[in-house]
This record gives C-alpha cells, structure tokens and sequence, in this order.
C-alpha cells in the first residue's frame, strides 16, 4: 500500500454506511486510515448521524499520523 496526499476518509465512512443499510444481517463498518481528512465533502458529524439513524456501529483502525481526537469521538458515538 502507498498512501498519496488526499484523503476523502469522511465521504468513504458515509458510502459505506449507506451501502451496509442495503445489507440483510449483522452490519459494522471497519475502516482503515493513514492520514488526515482533507478531500471530504461530508463532515464527521454526518457519519456519526448516519450511523447512529441506521444503527450500524464503526470501529476504526489508524495507521500513522491522523486526527485521533476525531476518529475516537466517531467510534465512541
């Protein structure tokens, strides 16, 4: 893997929100991260509402210089 310098990271979480709500069974999202939010059109907050509408728990797992602050409060929610 090699990471290039923008991140749609808040847009990627919504997406997979949206598309694990079409899904029959047990739905969590896992996302993988190495670096700051800085392409999103969506905001953290909208991924939290999202999933806290759907019911549809996160779990994050951070690789290398991110917004831990942030990431935390998401899964927290």
């Amino acid at each position: 893997m090699q990471a290039d310098s923008l991140t749609a990271l808040y847009d990627a979480m919504l997406t997979g929100v949206n598309q694990l709500n079409t899904r029959n069974g047990v739905n969590v999202l896992v996302t993988l991260t190495d670096g700051q939010n800085n392409k999103s059109k969506s905001s953290w907050t909208d991924v939290i509402d999202k999933a806290i509408f759907l019911d549809i728990p996160i779990y994050i797992i951070v690789l290398g210089n991110v917004n831990k602050d942030t990431l935390q409060i998401i899964s927290d929610r």
